[in-house]
């Protein structure tokens, strides 16, 4: 069978044209700014916490907020009932298949810092503008498509047979493979085996962190102001009351709002940034 080639004259079977790329992008562009306006809405924000908190996988409350934003926003365009999302090859190594023809959601990850990034497919538009938090170094990011549990089939395997290791795919009976990410490598608890309340929590104060801002916890009562949790901008600190904790959905909400604040904060000074710097530059 002859092998496939690209000589310049037409594009690799498989592969997107320029304007379905285009569309792509531009998709995601719209998906990326619903994202900014959904985190600009704390009681959006409210409400779609405690349904994942309510019913969906640990999985999902470890993305991260905008990512959150993204994925439950598409659900409900679509009217899925989210449960549970991985990437085409998570699904795979976790025993089920997505069906032919399904559409992914979309959420982005990072690729590095600000430079010439060669890690993402080439399809894949950039969104580096998404620095999610001021101070920090600039952030390239690219939309990847993930899918639901909905989608996908379970594959019926022989249940005596040996299954290699779903991370790095070493064959069953011989050790897993150097850097291999499996729980029994590195120690830490399948996703699906954690606290969903648990999970949700930490990776709030994770992002607020990296945010740059810090926590008073526990707050004084003069710094709450009769809140669970208030923010302070002057200051970068997110005060967080003693009894507040990963078991109380309310104070777990508190702190969505309060990181959705952090972030759309740090976009609107971006974009003033981006507006200040078109205006300083020299015209031709």
């Amino acid at each position: 069978m002859p092998r496939h080639t690209n000589n310049g004259r037409g594009r690799r079977p498989g592969r997107y044209s320029e304007q379905q790329r285009a569309a792509r992008a531009a998709a995601d562009a719209r998906l990326f700014d619903q994202s900014t306006a959904d985190l600009a809405d704390p009681e959006l924000i409210e409400q779609r916490i405690r349904a994942a908190l309510s019913g969906m996988s640990p999985r999902i409350l470890g993305y991260s907020l905008r990512n959150q934003m993204l994925l439950l926003g598409q659900a409900e365009q679509r009217g899925m009932s989210l449960r549970d999302v991985d990437t085409f090859n998570g699904w795979r190594q976790r025993g089920r298949q997505v069906r032919r023809g399904e559409q992914g959601l979309r959420i982005v990850r990072p690729v590095g810092l600000d430079q010439e990034d060669t890690d993402a497919a080439p399809d894949e538009p950039d969104r580096s503008r998404d620095t999610d938090h001021e101070q920090a170094p600039r952030v390239r990011f690219r939309f990847m498509a993930v899918f639901d549990i909905s989608q996908t089939d379970e594959v019926v395997t022989d249940d005596d047979a040996e299954t290699p290791c779903t991370a790095c795919g070493a064959a069953p009976g011989t050790p897993c493979l150097d850097g291999c990410r499996c729980p029994g490598c590195t120690g830490q608890l399948d996703p699906d085996e954690q606290e969903p309340a648990d999970v949700a929590w930490n990776r709030l104060q994770e992002q607020i962190l990296q945010a740059g801002y810090a926590f008073s916890w526990p707050a004084r009562p003069a710094d709450l102001h009769g809140l669970k949790v208030r923010l302070d901008h002057d200051t970068k600190a997110v005060h967080v009351a003693m009894l507040a904790t990963a078991g109380d959905p309310e104070a777990t909400t508190a702190l969505a709002v309060a990181l959705g604040e952090i972030l759309t904060r740090a976009e609107q000074a971006r974009r003033r940034t981006a507006v200040a710097a078109l205006e300083a530059a020299p015209t031709t």
